[in-house]
């Protein structure tokens, strides 16, 4: 006579983070290779929720509020062994980032990065203190430069940057009311 005292295994990819709007697929993996699995439960939690939705292994998550989600998924064999895991990923709001000058000539000044929001999205929240091109943070040594944050315009340093090929993709990043903002675009750069 055989007694299971394995647990059962479980696993669930995710990235960490997912642009608003996003359709995702929640997938995860579970067997027992002893008594087989008893049950199976995944729960989701939206950003702000104490009560979980209960979702079923292959549905589709509608990503339509910024924040941190969660995912507990609980797997139970017949032998009455359970094991539980948790997953966390971020929705970030998507901005259109515009870079100015077009054109980065040399590596002397600043250059200026300008924020748009979706609709429904105030500029006015975003935190200076936390925007960053590339890793390098902006410039916040005045109150001129929070200032220019509350309208989503950003300056940065062109010294602190490596402009080594033709274009460079800029990748900004910054916190609007603790909800992550994401914007990409592509430089031209004249040596």
């Amino acid at each position: 006579m055989k007694i299971d005292k394995t647990i059962p295994t479980l696993s669930m990819l995710l990235s960490g983070e997912y642009k608003l709007g996003t359709l995702l697929q929640l997938n995860y993996n579970v067997s027992d290779n002893l008594s087989g699995i008893a049950s199976e439960k995944m729960l989701v939690f939206a950003p702000n929720q104490t009560t979980g939705v209960i979702m079923n292994n292959g549905s589709t998550l509608n990503l339509d509020k910024p924040g941190v989600y969660k995912v507990v998924i609980t797997a139970t064999d017949a032998a009455g062994n359970s094991y539980t895991i948790e997953r966390q990923f971020v929705v970030y709001i998507p901005a259109n980032i515009e870079v100015t000058s077009k054109v980065i000539k040399g590596n002397n000044g600043v250059f200026t990065v300008r924020v748009d929001l979706p609709t429904g999205y105030s500029t006015c929240g975003l935190d200076l203190n936390t925007a960053k091109a590339n890793g390098v943070s902006a410039l916040n040594s005045n109150n001129g430069y929070y200032n220019q944050a509350k309208i989503g315009q950003f300056k940065f340093e062109r010294s602190d940057f490596s402009w080594s090929s033709s274009e460079v993709v800029i990748e900004f990043r910054c916190y609007i009311n603790g909800y992550l903002v994401i914007g990409q675009t592509t430089v031209k750069v004249q040596k």
